[in-house]
Parts: structure tokens; C-alpha cells; sequence
């Protein structure tokens, strides 16, 4: 779980209709059909001592079986962008202003995890089709380097 806790470093406080805490452990998620890959969504991350928080990430693919998501984290914390890897999302960018964030982010290829669809609250927004698509090849190269 040590990945999980360092996935995202700052809450999401949306301040309309979203109240931290408020999701419990078991709450039934989304169903898995109304997440689309492109998304980004609230997700419950679990820390130490049975502490649950909601932040946001990036679905990127969906998993065979068993309505699994491969996700990524998304933090406002520049300082942990990794150059030619993560993806900034600046304000006043036409890609920010589909995200559903409320400020300026990283979006995390470093920060991978699987969530079942129990654990996505909800789809808040998503990213251009293009984008979605760069990020998948950027992990496709990096999992898969040339020669």
C-alpha cells in the first residue's frame, strides 16, 4: 500500500456538492458501465489506521474481468511532476477546462494503481481523446523500450 499513500498528496475539495468523509469504505461506486476510459473521477484511497479519502485520478484503461480500472493519481503538487513522463494540466488550457479540477495539476503516469469500480465515485470530467491517447503510449513505451 506504500504506493497508494503517496498517490495523492492534497484533497480535492470540490466546495458544491462534496463533503470529505462523507463516502464509507463499502458504499457502492459507480457502476462500472458509466466510467468511460478518458475520465477523471473520484476514487476512495485507503491510508493507514482505516483512514479513507476521495481524490481525484485519471481512468485510463479498463480491466478484462473483473470491472477494474487502471487509474492514475492526479495531484496539485507540481514538485512531483517527472519531466517527459507525468502531464502537466494548466489552467486556462482547453484541456483543463474539460478536467473537472479546480486548479492547476499533474497528471501521474508515475503513480499507477488498480480500483475496482466500487471504489469511483464518480466521473467529474476527462481529458481530450488525443491526450488520453499520448498518455497510453507514453506507458506503452515505457513499459516496452526500445532496443
Amino acid at each position: 500500500m506504500q504506493l497508494i499513500q503517496r498517490f495523492w498528496d492534497d484533497p480535492y475539495t470540490p466546495g458544491d456538492d462534496f463533503e470529505p468523509g462523507t463516502y464509507l469504505l463499502n458504499e457502492p461506486g459507480v457502476p462500472a458501465g458509466e466510467v468511460q476510459e478518458g475520465d477523471i473521477a473520484l476514487v476512495e484511497v485507503s491510508y493507514s489506521a482505516g483512514v479513507f479519502k476521495v481524490r481525484p485520478a485519471l481512468i485510463l484503461r479498463r480491466l478484462p474481468v473483473y470491472d477494474d480500472f487502471l487509474v492514475c493519481g492526479i495531484s496539485s503538487n507540481q514538485q512531483q511532476y517527472i519531466h517527459d513522463f507525468d502531464e502537466l494540466v494548466e489552467e486556462g488550457s482547453e484541456a483543463f477546462a474539460l478536467t473537472g479540477l479546480h486548479r492547476h495539476s499533474v497528471i501521474r503516469l508515475s503513480a499507477l494503481a488498480a480500483f475496482p469500480a466500487n471504489k469511483i465515485m464518480r466521473s467529474i470530467g476527462s481529458i481530450p481523446p488525443q491526450l488520453h491517447k499520448v498518455l497510453l503510449q507514453r506507458l506503452s513505451e515505457f513499459f516496452n523500450p526500445a532496443d
